[in-house]
């Protein structure tokens, strides 16, 4: 075994070289990480029409991740669905107009929010279990992770392209 800055680092019987990194804090740095990153999710898939909060919004409208609402002359919403449509409020008032018909199509797309979000409470409590459990050194969890924080940060920078082609942000 040699010591290197803190780090133990061995030879295995097969020739590769383990690094010993302190586990713990490691999984403290997730932990903190993914907390944040959860919580930030959480805004945007809690939009309107669910709550105030607003992915987008001008002078007539606001945009959230399950619908949209009219703010004027007095605030009506959709009902909570995946994508927009011209479909009228449930006052039966007002119509959604967006500037180009692709984009209604695209708003199906906002879907990706939901499932980012769900990936990362999944995320969230593999880490909560791994503090926990002996399950942090086992290759085939940190595998199964690593594959679920690549899919995860994919559709969440799939929803930030989604966010873009519709609101232009």
């Amino acid at each position: 075994c040699l010591q290197l800055q803190g780090q133990i680092m061995s030879r295995s019987n097969n020739g590769f070289v383990i690094l010993n990194i302190h586990i713990k804090t490691a999984l403290l740095l997730q932990f903190v990480l993914i907390t944040a990153m959860t919580a930030v999710q959480s805004f945007s898939v809690c939009s309107v029409p669910v709550s105030t909060i607003r992915l987008a919004h001008n002078s007539k409208y606001e945009y959230g991740v399950l619908g949209w609402c009219v703010k004027q002359p007095q605030r009506q919403c959709t009902g909570t669905q995946i994508g927009y449509n011209e479909t009228t409020t449930e006052s039966s008032i007002q119509k959604l107009l967006l500037p180009s018909d692709s984009k209604y199509s695209v708003s199906k797309l906002l879907l990706f929010h939901i499932i980012s979000f769900g990936l990362s409470i999944i995320l969230w409590s593999m880490i909560v279990v791994a503090m926990i459990s002996p399950l942090q050194e086992s290759p085939l969890f940190l595998l199964l992770f690593t594959l679920l924080m690549i899919a995860m940060f994919l559709f969440a920078l799939l929803s930030w392209l989604v966010d873009i082609l519709l609101f232009r942000i």
